[in-house]
């Protein structure tokens, strides 16, 4: 049925989307399916590019290690086969990390929870992957 399953979550929110999990897990286990945890870090972070943080290359570094940390924990909480679980982080807009990543890992379904930032629904709608909004 599903082969790898996109569940994006934002680094910065504290609510972990725990139906959106549960949904991710099933479909997983049901289809022997990987799970892709895509942490994003917000587009606004863009802004500090512009050379107002002098060592903007270990900063971005520090978030990458504080996001991937965060994505552990989660993967934590999923009860999958050891290596069905990969993390990502992307810095940027929800929609581009998505898309990016559902092309590079042939995605077959992405997993939305519903307290994320609906307003890029619309844009997701563009994706051939289906959406599953819980």
């Amino acid at each position: 049925m599903y082969r790898n399953i996109v569940i994006p979550v934002n680094i910065f929110s504290r609510d972990d989307r725990e139906q959106a999990f549960f949904h991710a897990q099933f479909f997983a286990n049901v289809s022997s399916a990987h799970v892709h945890l895509l942490g994003f870090i917000p587009e606004y972070l863009r802004v500090l590019d512009r050379g107002y943080i002098s060592d903007m290359h270990r900063f971005k570094e520090v978030l990458r290690g504080q996001a991937l940390c965060r994505l552990a924990h989660m993967a934590e909480q999923l009860v999958l086969p050891e290596g069905f679980i990969h993390t990502h982080v992307h810095f940027g807009t929800l929609p581009e990390g998505i898309k990016e990543l559902a092309e590079q890992q042939l995605a077959d379904v992405i997993v939305l929870g519903a307290t994320q930032e609906l307003v890029f629904i619309d844009m997701l709608r563009q994706l051939t992957v289906p959406l599953l909004v819980i």
